[in-house]
């Protein structure tokens, strides 16, 4: 068997594999945690967005339907086209 300069034996590759997979376990556990931590914030934000929304509604409902039945208005306005 020939040695070249920078090659691996079996036991080498081997190892360098394991520690590439470990590698790449720890970052996907990362990247979860992290994906999770944006998924909370924005879960929070939308129900926070919620409550501020139906707060908004009851103080001023046919403020609410008005701005409603303009919205559908203008969508159904530029769907026909």
């Amino acid at each position: 068997m020939s040695t070249q300069p920078g090659s691996l034996d079996d036991d080498q590759a081997r190892q360098a594999a394991a520690d590439l997979h470990c590698d790449l376990h720890d970052m996907g556990q990362h990247v979860q945690e992290q994906l999770d931590e944006w998924g909370d914030a924005a879960r929070h934000q939308a129900q926070e967005l919620q409550q501020t929304l139906e707060a908004r509604i009851r103080e001023k409902p046919l403020s609410a339907v008005l701005i409603a039945a303009g919205v559908g208005l203008l969508i159904g306005i530029l769907w026909r086209r």
